[in-house]
């Protein structure tokens, strides 16, 4: 998709409750949520973040 970009983030259990998020301004719809389930410390969760168009 091209009007695509995948984030990551510190894991938070809210990720994956989301619907939107913000960056630099822009608000995207969450397309794909792929989260660390892992044991370890440090955690990373990745978003797959589609930018939105209005009226669409």
């Amino acid at each position: 998709m091209d009007n695509s970009i995948t984030i990551i983030t510190r894991h938070d259990a809210r990720n994956v409750v989301q619907k939107q998020a913000r960056l630099d301004g822009i608000v995207y719809d969450i397309s794909d949520i792929s989260p660390d389930d892992s044991n370890d410390a440090i955690r990373y969760d990745y978003l797959t973040l589609v930018k939105t168009t209005k009226g669409a």
